[in-house]
């Protein structure tokens, strides 16, 4: 399972790849970065 964590608080992202996220987007989200996330997930298959 891939963890992507979307969140508007940055200063979490060293605790969430601790916990082995795979990607930690911090808001406001831009659609081409979401988009290449999931593009990463699904070509790695899930």
């Amino acid at each position: 399972m891939k963890l992507v964590f979307v969140t508007s608080y940055k200063e979490y992202a060293p605790a969430a790849f601790d916990v082995q996220a795979y990607d930690y987007i911090v808001k406001p989200l831009r659609q081409d970065r979401l988009h290449k996330t999931v593009q990463r997930v699904i070509s790695e298959g899930h």
